[in-house]
């Protein structure tokens, strides 16, 4: 068994040849629980593993740049159309995830506000490796972000 060098995320230990999930760890700062996840080839590698843990370690960093990210989105852009898609589900079929009653007055701001950070994941290793953080108004639908193996900014997408 191995450990995750996290500071925010201590005693996760894993086997260095499967996938491994972390699903009950609450961050410094955090108020709820983010859960983690290592692919399997980043859980074979030290290096990745080491560069995953500091990518974790950025949890409150990464909580606020994909915020703003969501809010910078131009207006038009595909990313833009995708997020207020997204919102606009919520609207639609569970309104109660915003807790007001005129749910289409709301603004991007606010909604992007309401999204709660949930998980985070690394997979592959290298010059491969990847990086998500997903956010979500409950449900199984994801607002994620995705970022390349020097932790730079790479997509956003509506998983669910």
């Amino acid at each position: 068994m191995k450990i995750l060098p996290s500071k925010l995320f201590p005693g996760c230990t894993f086997s260095p040849e499967d996938d491994a999930g972390f699903y009950d760890i609450t961050p410094k700062g955090f108020d709820h629980v983010v859960s983690l996840y290592l692919g399997s080839e980043t859980t074979k590698n030290d290096d990745a593993v080491k560069k995953a843990a500091q990518f974790f370690d950025r949890v409150s960093e990464w909580d606020e740049f994909c915020r703003r990210a969501f809010i910078a989105a131009e207006e038009g852009s595909e990313e833009y159309v995708m997020i207020m898609e997204y919102f606009d589900f919520y609207r639609e079929e569970v309104p109660q995830v915003f807790g007001t009653e005129d749910v289409f007055t709301l603004s991007l701001p606010e909604m992007v506000k309401g999204l709660v950070l949930n998980h985070m994941g690394a997979h592959g290793s290298g010059t491969e490796q990847r990086f998500n953080v997903d956010f979500t108004l409950g449900y199984d639908q994801l607002l994620s972000v995705y970022f390349d193996s020097d932790s730079r900014f790479d997509h956003m997408a509506w998983e669910s």
